[in-house]
């Protein structure tokens, strides 16, 4: 727990879902952890809205908020992926993933943001040993003896704590990033996403699909036969492509999305507000400083093809919690560069495949097309290499143990 001479132990920038998540899988030990927001959270969960959000969480994901004691809030609303189809336009060849190949009830699941964020908030409402500074903002970071000096801004009024170890959880434009001087390696895609809900006749309620066009990815994920058949859309093109898009009509713009995956997601009949998002990869060259360490977005932007953001985050959380409940000091170097040698396997290759696959798919040659094709097709037939690639998209890892990754709490034994 802190010392007389600091005034918490961990202190948490960031109170989105990696950070909120952070705090409740800390919430076990006896640490005197805060957390720094921006942002007040929700009071109450939002009304049901056509347009809201959905976030893919694969089946690891599942297994850490289960043992965040999250998972039990948000299970009765989120939809299972039973299975995915993967394809391209044009090409003869595609691939079906299925739980049942693997041996699990479901490949992932497909949540609402909103019901995420009330789940983790509502977490952070009963923890006896977390103090929330919200809204407020990281100004400045100094080093002292044994810990780092924090100041912040509460509402115009400045004021100072200490911890001996800082966590940047604060997304893509990191303020704690940039105040430790930590560089990052950047990849502008000139590409945007679109996003928007769907309604289907005629679908099925648990397949989501992965389809490779010449004008981009198009991912379609299922929010399940209790919300009228709907999917989210995520419709990766270019800049000039996705404001061609944009500019559509409902009616045009559906049957632009019929036309490119077909008929076997059902009829399309309705399109929600669509909205648009550059596209950027980001990689920060070093995830620790002095007492201080990066997670999530802070640490790893990626594109959303491959949908492993969030996921990749929340593993990120399942190892350093574990580090830290078996540390008598959260800051010190040794952990944060066992945190290191654990993670930076898992976020490179995380990284590389989702830059590899945009690569792939993106080239124009009909000679590397008909390869693809060919490759769907053979990975269809080949069942260790099609389940060894469902198992990563499940976010499973030989290397990954402790006991989040078991859906179970970390062990409180930090003091």
């Amino acid at each position: 727990m802190a010392t007389p001479s600091t005034d918490y132990d961990v202190a948490i920038i960031g109170g989105g879902l990696v950070g909120a998540s952070l705090a409740a899988a800390l919430a076990p030990t006896n640490l005197h952890v805060a957390i720094i927001e921006s942002r007040a959270f929700p009071k109450t969960p939002a009304a049901d809205d056509y347009d809201e959000r959905s976030i893919a969480l694969s089946y690891q994901s599942k297994k850490i908020l289960q043992g965040l004691g999250i998972w039990k809030a948000i299970e009765p609303q989120a939809t299972p992926i039973k299975t995915v189809h993967v394809s391209e336009k044009g090409r003869f060849g595609a691939t079906r993933l299925s739980a049942s190949e693997v041996g699990v009830e479901s490949l992932g699941y497909v949540a609402m943001y909103r019901d995420l964020m009330h789940a983790s908030a509502e977490a952070m409402q009963q923890q006896s040993n977390l103090s929330q500074y919200i809204p407020a903002k990281l100004i400045g970071i100094e080093p002292i003896e044994n810990a780092v000096s924090l100041i912040i801004d509460a509402d115009g009024s400045t004021e100072t704590i200490t911890t001996k170890l800082l966590i940047g959880a604060d997304g893509g434009q990191s303020s704690s990033r940039k105040m430790l001087q930590i560089s990052e390696r950047s990849v502008d895609y000139q590409q945007q996403a679109i996003v928007a809900n769907l309604t289907v006749t005629g679908g099925k309620g648990t397949e989501a699909y992965e389809r490779f066009t010449a004008d981009g990815p198009m991912a379609l994920l299922p929010l399940g036969v209790d919300k009228g058949d709907r999917f989210a859309l995520v419709w990766t093109g270019t800049v000039e492509r996705s404001a061609e898009r944009m500019a559509l009509d409902d009616e045009a713009f559906l049957e632009m999305i019929q036309n490119q995956v077909g008929h076997r997601v059902g009829e399309l009949q309705k399109v929600g507000k669509r909205e648009v998002f550059p596209l950027h990869q980001l990689v920060a060259d070093r995830l620790t400083a002095r007492r201080a360490v990066l997670v999530g977005n802070a640490a790893h932007l990626l594109h959303p093809v491959a949908g492993q953001g969030l996921n990749l985050a929340l593993r990120d959380v399942a190892v350093l919690s574990d580090l830290i409940s078996k540390s008598d000091d959260p800051g010190v170097q040794s952990l944060l560069d066992q945190y290191t040698a654990l993670r930076q396997r898992d976020i490179k290759l995380t990284a590389t495949t989702t830059y590899s696959l945009i690569q792939i798919f993106a080239y124009p040659s009909p000679l590397i097309s008909h390869l693809r094709g060919a490759s769907l097709v053979l990975l269809d037939k080949i069942s260790p290499l099609k389940n060894h690639l469902a198992r990563h998209g499940m976010g499973l890892r030989r290397s990954l143990h402790g006991n989040l990754f078991a859906g179970k709490p970390i062990d409180g034994a930090a003091s």
